[in-house]
């Protein structure tokens, strides 16, 4: 996960804590780091989406909780990438955007921005083994 003060870049690490099969919500969870590395605010990020091919929509809700309470975000992005891994299974890339919709927007939390995420599986097609998000404020 990224979110910056400068660039608004700050980079977080989400593991992986629930996986149904592709149409059902997936859940990640984790803590957002600052610039510096410091953990910052704690992420819940729940996903859905399919794709088929080339092509491919995720939609997303999460949240980032902080001293002043928790604020949320969703959006919707696409894929942009998909392909085989050297161990047999399957990646799919999306990109989009994302827009605060619960909580002010109080000084050094994200308003708005662009949004990528990368889903791993295992290969059985079916088995998520992994989920890295990038969050970038514009």
């Amino acid at each position: 996960m990224v979110l910056a003060e400068d660039f608004l870049g700050h980079a977080v690490g989400a593991t992986e804590v629930a996986a149904v099969s592709h149409g059902d919500p997936q859940v990640a969870q984790g803590t957002a780091l600052d610039v510096t590395g410091r953990p910052t605010w704690n992420l819940f990020l729940e996903y859905w989406g399919s794709a088929s091919g080339t092509s491919g929509q995720l939609q997303y809700d999460f949240k980032l909780g902080a001293k002043q309470g928790w604020y949320s975000y969703a959006g919707v992005a696409t894929l942009i990438s998909s392909g085989p891994t050297e161990d047999g299974g399957y990646t799919y890339t999306f990109t989009g955007g994302y827009q605060l919709t619960d909580g002010a927007g109080d000084p050094g939390m994200p308003v708005h921005g662009s949004l990528q995420v990368t889903l791993r599986f295992w290969a059985d097609g079916t088995s998520l083994y992994a989920t890295d998000v990038a969050l970038y404020e514009v």
